[in-house]
């Protein structure tokens, strides 16, 4: 069983009063991930704090360590900085479990992750913040390798990183230029939308988050192609027993509708999930979200049908077009978004959040070098 505490050290108070502790809340919440990091913990802090001195902030340490050397040079930071905290972490190993602690803790409209390895140049996160605040983007990410070639790590071997981060953007299609870095920032909705989907395994959180982007949509891929499956099955009964092509179609329609409802309920939105009275309600409503698609499932079929295509091509074709339509339909319609506030208060209630503010394909990561 896994120990997870907080530790903070106030300074003394003084007179004048210059190390209270800011009231105001943080613009920018900094989580260092730690494991035996005495020897660069001290100069990682010193770097964000000097970075971050014009903006509001608090940097939370998780440290991981076995002994307490790591500990020790964080509270030491943390008597003339009360915006330093620290959180010891035993029976529980990886980055990814590591920033997601933090990430529960942090109170910041902004989150930053840093690994204190110094793999990339912890500097950069007051650009990263800026970029952040000046575009329609989610998260921005310190690359290893920015354009000269050079890739930063000190003492590292370069072609397994390379090597790593191909194979990891390929896996997770998103066009990063190091997928495996351990440098960046995201906002505090954005976080709150992925964070029911991280496993909270292993030691690269973005290929984590890229996971939990990808579970959404391959989740309600697999619940369409049941839906399909019976969608054809239905087809196939009604045609046998001299059913009209356009009523078979129709009926099918229908109940693979119902079917997908109740799938996407237990797993594609399981974060939002309807129950009692609301889950009859969100049925009506996912019959309204989805008769666009069935408008369109219909028409494709029954026109394809016409050209004597044969009928379960036919139907396919018409199932799959209404389910791309039912896809965006329903995340507006059935399980509605939450505003920022409700994500903030669900995510301080629950570790289970909510569900994401952006669908996949919204995803705009900007890739920062030296």
């Amino acid at each position: 069983m896994s120990l997870h505490s907080e530790s903070r050290l106030r300074p003394r108070p003084r007179m004048d009063g210059s190390n209270a502790a800011p009231d105001r809340r943080p613009r920018v919440s900094i989580v260092i991930c730690a494991l035996d990091a005495h020897g660069t913990i001290g100069e990682v802090l010193d770097e964000v704090v000097a970075d971050l001195a014009h903006l509001p902030h608090e940097v939370i340490v998780v440290d991981g360590s076995v002994d307490d050397l790591t500990a020790q040079v964080v509270l030491s930071r943390s008597w003339s900085n009360p915006a330093i905290r620290l959180v010891r972490r035993e029976g529980v190993c990886g980055l990814v479990p590591a920033a997601i602690a933090g990430g529960d803790l942090a109170r910041g409209d902004v989150l930053a992750i840093v690994d204190s390895r110094r793999e990339c140049d912890s500097r950069l996160i007051a650009r990263m913040v800026s970029r952040l605040d000046g575009a329609s983007v989610d998260i921005a990410v310190a690359s290893r390798h920015p354009a000269g070639g050079g890739s930063g790590l000190l003492g590292h071997n370069t072609g397994p990183c390379r090597a790593g981060s191909a194979v990891s953007g390929l896996l997770l299609g998103l066009r990063l230029t190091d997928p495996m870095g351990g440098c960046f920032v995201m906002s505090r909705s954005w976080y709150a939308g992925v964070r029911p989907w991280l496993a909270g395994v292993g030691s690269k959180i973005l290929i984590d988050i890229g996971g939990a982007l990808a579970a959404r949509m391959a989740l309600f891929l697999v619940v369409s192609l049941t839906g399909l499956l019976i969608h054809l099955m239905i087809v196939a009964t009604s045609r046998e027993l001299g059913a009209p092509f356009w009523l078979s179609q129709g009926g099918a329609t229908l109940t693979a509708m119902s079917w997908n409802f109740m799938l996407h309920n237990v797993l594609t939105f399981r974060d939002q999930r309807l129950r009692g009275t609301a889950m009859w309600q969100g049925l009506l409503g996912f019959y309204v979200a989805c008769l666009g698609g069935a408008m369109v499932s219909e028409a494709a079929a029954a026109g394809l049908h016409a050209l004597t295509v044969p009928w379960f091509a036919a139907g396919a074709v018409g199932a799959l077009l209404g389910a791309i339509w039912n896809f965006g339909a329903v995340q507006r319609l059935t399980w509605r978004r939450l505003t920022a506030a409700e994500r903030a208060r669900a995510l301080v209630v629950s570790p289970a959040g909510p569900a994401a503010d952006r669908s996949p394909s919204g995803l705009h990561i900007p890739i920062f070098g030296n």
